[in-house]
């Protein structure tokens, strides 16, 4: 029935969906992974959860990422191959894949976790490896002008692994005012001491070229290093993210941080550190969610009563 649960979101009628990394069919170690929904009692009692699917590996995918709700809430995802959607043809659940990597010389490989949708159905992404330099990409599918159509993939970035670009991105990407992303790289140059932060600016008119332009660089030491999440964007523009290594020097390459960039002006950022673990949490591995009421939550790998990981809120 599945193993290791990804991130869940809700439905309409309150409803969860959510995927798991391992379990379902035999046909990998420890199962392909699953698709799967739990639906709320109607008074009280025990959630019912149903199984939707099971992936079978080769082809058809394994150890799918997390699942989001798009376009007349379907349902989409990736596998590190592929890019699924999961919806009602013909009144039957189908899954169909939407996207293979690679599909072309140039095109990303190993897609990451984390997808989002623009205001327009557009869906967006990151790999970590492939392009044309195999430091990773940042990818966008276009739905289908007809139903049943093929989506059609756009590279919005190919990484080069320098200082003045980054590289290996690993988590997802926001999405801002007028359309910009941002996300991060994990790496720029220097091995566990690297990595960057990135914004990457829509053409003023349809189908010229995306702008792209890094708005941090991080250094290690004191400041975080290897940036290995999904950032959050609050309403006035800030950026918030962690980073896996860098901070405080009592872990081996550092504990990780917590970070803010903020806009200046003339595409300038400012970045706050705004904690470094020790012994209250140490390499944080879960994207920081931004809730209504201001507060920040994540998770982080280890410590805790028994050295297995942490859930964290704090003020920004």
């Amino acid at each position: 029935m599945g193993n290791k649960p990804n991130d869940i979101v809700f439905g309409p009628k309150g409803e969860i969906y959510s995927t798991t990394f391992l379990g379902g069919s035999a046909n990998c170690f420890q199962g392909c992974g699953t698709i799967f929904q739990l639906t709320p009692p109607s008074n009280g009692g025990s959630w019912t959860k149903q199984l939707l699917y099971e992936f079978t590996g080769a082809q058809d995918g394994q150890a799918p990422g997390n699942v989001k709700i798009g376009p007349s809430h379907a349902l989409y995802g990736t596998t590190p191959s592929t890019v699924w959607e999961f919806a009602k043809v013909g009144g039957i659940l189908t899954k169909t894949i939407i996207h293979v990597f690679p599909a072309a010389t140039g095109d990303g490989q190993a897609a990451n976790a984390d997808i989002v949708f623009d205001g327009k159905g557009n869906l967006y992404g990151t790999t970590y490896d492939g392009g044309h330099s195999r430091f990773g990409t940042v990818f966008e599918l276009s739905p289908p002008a007809v139903v049943g159509g093929a989506w059609t993939e756009t590279i919005l970035h190919s990484f080069t692994g320098s200082s003045t670009d980054g590289g290996y991105p690993i988590g997802g990407l926001v999405i801002g005012r007028n359309g910009v992303i941002y996300g991060t790289a994990s790496y720029s140059g220097v091995a566990n001491d690297s990595g960057t932060a990135f914004e990457l600016t829509p053409p003023a008119q349809s189908g010229g070229h995306w702008t792209y332009n890094v708005i941090h660089t991080f250094g290690g030491g004191k400041d975080g290093a290897t940036p290995a999440t999904t950032t959050a964007l609050d309403q006035k523009g800030n950026l918030y993210g962690t980073t896996w290594n860098g901070g405080s020097s009592a872990c081996y390459l550092g504990c990780g941080t917590i970070f803010t960039l903020a806009p200046t002006g003339k595409g300038n950022w400012t970045e706050t550190i705004l904690h470094n673990w020790a012994n209250s949490g140490q390499n944080p591995d879960g994207s920081i969610v931004v809730l209504h009421d201001g507060l920040l939550y994540g998770t982080s790998e280890f410590f805790g009563a028994s050295n297995d990981g942490t859930v964290f809120t704090m003020t920004p």
